[in-house]
């Protein structure tokens, strides 16, 4: 019961000192002119700040080190060296634009720093016929998952309350998960990430941000996802009847949009002779905007969406064999691209991509960003 209620401290911590630092956040970049400026590859009409990621990390972080401290809590050190070097870079490139290798080399240092740590993937001579395996694959495919995980929620945040709503959820369901476990770092982690989530998304989510999280929130979103993830599969949780397929498959429902939508957008590029890191409107968002959805609108869908497909995995979990399960999921990855497809052949969704291509004008004045 005393680790329930330091979950809950956690939790509470970070939302009170997130909702006490976004509004200075936002009055400290209007007053400095520290806006993310609209151009031709963002979707946003106004300057914004993109500062949100200091008051997320100070906010998740210092709710977990309070608690961590009180409750004789040690293992969050090494997360949080590396979230702290995600964030410090993800700050920089808010200001400053750093180049795409610069970024790469602090994702394999932050990624190292887990794997050093003792959050390293674990589990690979379960599923791989060569046991033991040596040490630098381990080691290449822990910083693999951290870099395309931190990747993949740094390009999702897209759209106002997107990577917000996602991470909350499934920050949520993680927490709940550790507590119940036992896993109690794991689970303050989870529940401060969680708090400073639902504070950043009353200014965040809507039609009109008033601050955007930036790479400094998005990449620490990211990293923190990735830990948690390996860590919830380096479990031994067979005395609750829930092996290593189950917590891999819960895993890949949670971050199959963004996930799903990196892959897809990077061999995109690439067969169109891009660098994958060529910024585009070719994401997922992107396409939902073009057919005249809202920002709350795409952050509902795509949440919800992730709710359900994580609701029928521990359903089905229950009853089909891991295999099955997998290739269910693979379809659950498809069926957005698909319905993006079939539903933009619409009247409506043509009507307002042709908006979108500025070749028509609207009859009446309607907020569609």
């Amino acid at each position: 019961m005393k680790m329930w209620l330091y979950a809950i401290s956690a939790f509470l911590l970070a939302w009170i000192m997130a909702r006490v630092l976004l509004p200075l956040i936002i009055k400290w970049a209007q007053r400095y002119q520290l806006f993310d400026h609209p151009n031709e590859r963002k979707v946003h009409s106004t300057p914004v700040s993109s500062l949100g990621g200091i008051a997320l990390f100070m906010a998740c972080w210092s709710g977990v080190v309070l608690i961590a401290h009180s409750a004789q809590l040690h293992e969050w050190k090494w997360i949080f060296a590396g979230a702290l070097l995600m964030f410090g870079t993800g700050l920089a490139d808010d200001l400053i634009d750093l180049p795409a290798w610069q970024r790469l080399i602090i994702q394999w240092l932050a990624a190292s720093c887990l794997y050093f740590g003792g959050w390293q993937v674990q589990w690979l001579s379960d599923i791989l016929p060569i046991s033991p395996l040596p040490q630098i694959t381990t080691y290449g495919i822990s910083v693999f998952i951290v870099m395309l995980l931190v990747n993949a929620w740094n390009l999702i945040d897209g759209v106002n309350g997107l990577a917000g709503s996602l991470g909350l959820l499934a920050s949520l369901i993680y927490g709940g998960l550790f507590l119940l476990i036992g896993a109690w770092t794991e689970a303050i982690i989870a529940f401060g990430l969680a708090g400073a989530l639902v504070a950043f998304l009353f200014y965040n989510f809507g039609y009109q941000a008033s601050i955007f999280m930036g790479d400094s929130g998005s990449t620490v979103l990211g990293f923190s996802m990735a830990a948690l993830d390996i860590r919830l599969c380096n479990l031994d949780l067979s005395q609750y009847n829930w092996y290593l397929s189950h917590s891999i498959l819960l895993a890949m429902s949670l971050q199959l949009i963004p996930v799903v939508d990196l892959i897809k957008v990077a061999v995109l590029r690439m067969l169109n002779g891009r660098s994958p890191f060529h910024a585009d409107k070719t994401h997922i968002h992107h396409y939902l905007l073009r057919m005249g959805m809202s920002h709350p609108g795409i952050s509902v869908l795509l949440s919800g969406y992730t709710g359900l497909v994580t609701m029928w995995t521990f359903a089905a979990l229950l009853y089909l064999s891991a295999d099955w399960v997998i290739l269910i999921l693979i379809v659950f990855a498809i069926i957005p691209y698909v319905g993006i497809s079939w539903l933009s052949r619409s009247p409506k969704a043509q009507l307002h991509m042709q908006y979108q291509r500025h070749e028509i004008e609207l009859p009446e004045r309607a907020n569609y960003q």
